[in-house]
């Protein structure tokens, strides 16, 4: 077989089912829902549905907390990554991998064959499959 037909693509990684909030909501109420489900990300929808932001927890301490900012007082929207990079679950893995490393992100939402949000994929699950990989080459 072709070195790309035994690679794994981002959906057989099962990127995790992420927690979805609309883009309008305060900050605070973020941190909580976040908190409550022990995520580290939220993707943010328009009201039509579309991925409109994604917010980490990374981001609020960076963009909220050392900026002393009020999360009972500011939207998220102003606070989240406005139009995040999205990868396709077809997508080889290890390109999502190169993505990530390349732009510096710990998240990436992932999209569907119908184009709709199905998971967020995360560089630790990246990273432990290409560790996985590079045992059996050496083993």
């Amino acid at each position: 077989p072709k070195p790309q037909e035994n690679m794994k693509t981002v959906m057989s990684l099962r990127p995790k089912r992420p927690l979805t909030l609309p883009h309008d909501v305060l900050v605070i109420h973020v941190i909580e829902s976040m908190a409550s489900k022990r995520t580290d990300a939220c993707i943010l929808l328009s009201p039509e549905g579309s991925i409109s932001g994604i917010v980490t927890d990374n981001d609020l301490t960076r963009r909220v907390i050392a900026k002393d900012i009020d999360p009972y007082r500011t939207y998220i929207d102003e606070v989240m990554t406005s139009k995040p990079t999205c990868i396709s679950g077809e997508m080889p893995a290890i390109e999502a991998l190169g993505i990530m490393v390349e732009r510096k992100f710990r998240h990436l939402p992932v999209r569907g064959a119908d184009g709709c949000l199905s998971g967020i994929l995360d560089i630790a699950t990246c990273l432990y499959e290409a560790i996985g990989r590079l045992e059996k080459v050496v083993a």
